[in-house]
């Protein structure tokens, strides 16, 4: 069990910096903010929604309601949900449904704090 907590805490920062380099590539802006790394400046074709959590990493537009510590919190739980589940995360958050308001996923990492709900 040990061993798959560390092998998904790996992946988890791997599909992170992938996700940096990606942001890069499309003119995005890497820095660590409240614990977590987040990719801003980003075109909005790259990302769904407000923005998306990949592994260790947030990938976002340049939007500054998208950086509230209420956001950053509600990313922080998919980042752990990442380093739970590892590479097997994306195929159960899509399992999951895609109504974020009925997708346990979001509602574990909060639908308020996420901007689904008021």
């Amino acid at each position: 069990m040990k061993r798959m907590k560390r092998v998904n805490y790996a992946a988890s920062q791997a599909i992170g910096h992938a996700a940096s380099l990606y942001s890069a590539c499309l003119g995005g802006r890497s820095r660590w903010i409240d614990g977590i790394r987040v990719c801003t400046g980003v075109p909005t074709w790259a990302y769904p929604r407000g923005g998306v959590c990949w592994g260790d990493t947030v990938v976002t537009g340049s939007d500054p309601r998208l950086l509230t510590h209420e956001r950053l919190r509600h990313e922080k739980v998919h980042r752990d949900q990442w380093r739970r589940y590892g590479l097997a995360f994306p195929i159960r958050y899509f399992a999951a449904g895609n109504n974020p308001l009925t997708n346990k996923y979001e509602r574990e990492a909060g639908l308020g704090d996420g901007g689904y709900t008021p």
